[in-house]
């Protein structure tokens, strides 16, 4: 039993020592193909300057320049509503009638007092004219010739009160016609025909709000006030605006005021623009983007977009050097104009950046430079929307 075990172990050993020996060959001639690693391949711009022109981005809100409550000034019952709601009106068109008759009536009537009381003055005017003559010739007391000259005085006072009631019912008349007192959007009605109204109770009839044009308000920071004033005492600064959907208005407005005090609490102050809106596109109480131009900047430093590298809230671009290594550098940047960024500190002018393929690069590594795809240009420049104001200051 013994010398069976003694023969399996040396068969074994003498199968494996071979087998061993030709796998670790093998092994050792496999690692000698290994092949370094070949440069990555990437696409570099050279860092240039440009004249680029200027903005700011605020968060607005639209506003009517005209808004008006139609309200109820007289009681009565509604007898017609002339408009379709949610239609635009022009000044002076007739909205809603409340029933006259009532309001007709009482006017008669004080005209009817009026005709008493200018006939009684009439009358008391002659009679002191006859008393003055006959007073002469001693043949009426004083006592009469007092109360008669009593008489017309009151009758001239009943006559300005009668009067006065007179216009109060022409104007009670009037008020049961409603009109526009400008052409604009008029919204929708909130009393229908045969409804009761009535100026304690239920005055409210329509809103009325003028469209065309339009105010946009916004409220840059205090610290930006007195630039924008500068610029706003040499000519009224132009505002563009970006609808919900990013695209652009297709009319610009300039800010018309300032106001004349900072928000405590929030240390900003408000501005107001004019802006045309004869599509009637913008509503007020709309949310929308506002941009304001501020000028040109020259000799500005521009990077592409696609060479920024973000660490850790802080931004770093590659910079290749002459023996085709990449170095990172941090930059501070400014604000955004097409597909670039502007560069306040990092970086200088004929510095060749990556642009392509920054995930395989650090500080030291060897790169093969392949030349940069075209961009098409966007038409239009943008603020960055995290960029700080007091970055914005400096520039």
């Amino acid at each position: 039993m013994y010398q069976i075990h003694s023969f399996r172990k040396r068969l074994i050993f003498n199968i494996a020592a071979p087998l061993c020996f030709i796998l670790s060959f093998i092994g050792c001639d496999q690692k000698k193909e290994i092949k370094p690693a070949s440069p990555p391949l990437v696409s570099v711009v050279e860092v240039s300057t440009q004249t680029i022109p200027t903005y700011l981005e605020f968060p607005g809100t639209i506003e009517a320049v005209k808004s008006v409550e139609l309200l109820a000034r007289v009681e009565g019952f509604l007898l017609s509503r002339n408009f379709e709601e949610g239609s635009t009106v022009s000044e002076g068109d007739l909205l809603y009638v409340i029933d006259p008759k009532p309001f007709q009536a009482a006017l008669k009537k004080t005209e009817g007092q009026l005709a008493e009381s200018k006939a009684a003055l009439v009358d008391s005017q002659l009679k002191l004219q006859r008393q003055s003559k006959l007073a002469i010739k001693d043949f009426v007391s004083q006592q009469a010739l007092d109360n008669i000259r009593a008489q017309v005085k009151e009758n001239k006072g009943k006559v300005k009160t009668d009067q006065a009631a007179v216009d109060e019912a022409n104007l009670d008349l009037g008020y049961t016609s409603v009109y526009a007192p400008f052409t604009g959007r008029i919204g929708y009605t909130e009393v229908n025909i045969g409804n009761l109204v009535t100026p304690d109770k239920n005055p409210k009839l329509a809103r009325l709000v003028q469209m065309d044009p339009i105010y946009v308000v916004f409220s840059p920071s205090d610290t930006l006030l007195p630039r924008l004033s500068a610029l706003q005492n040499k000519a009224p600064i132009q505002v563009s605006l970006f609808l919900n959907d990013n695209s652009q208005y297709a009319h610009e407005g300039k800010v018309d005021a300032i106001d004349n005090r900072i928000d405590p609490t929030t240390n900003t102050i408000k501005m107001r623009a004019v802006i045309p809106n004869p599509d009637s596109l913008l509503i007020p109480g709309e949310f929308i983007k506002v941009q304001t131009f501020l000028g040109n900047q020259e000799n500005a430093l521009l990077v592409p977009q696609a060479a920024l590298d973000a660490q850790q809230g802080k931004y770093r671009v590659f910079v290749v050097k002459s023996d085709d290594t990449v170095t990172a550098q941090t930059v501070k940047l400014g604000s955004t104009y097409q597909e670039m960024r502007v560069v306040k500190d990092g970086l200088k002018s004929g510095d060749q950046v990556v642009v392509s393929g920054l995930q395989k690069l650090k500080s030291g590594t060897k790169i093969k430079i392949q030349e940069a795809p075209s961009q098409e240009e966007p038409t239009l420049p943008i603020l960055e929307p995290d960029q700080s104001e007091s970055d914005i200051n400096k520039n």
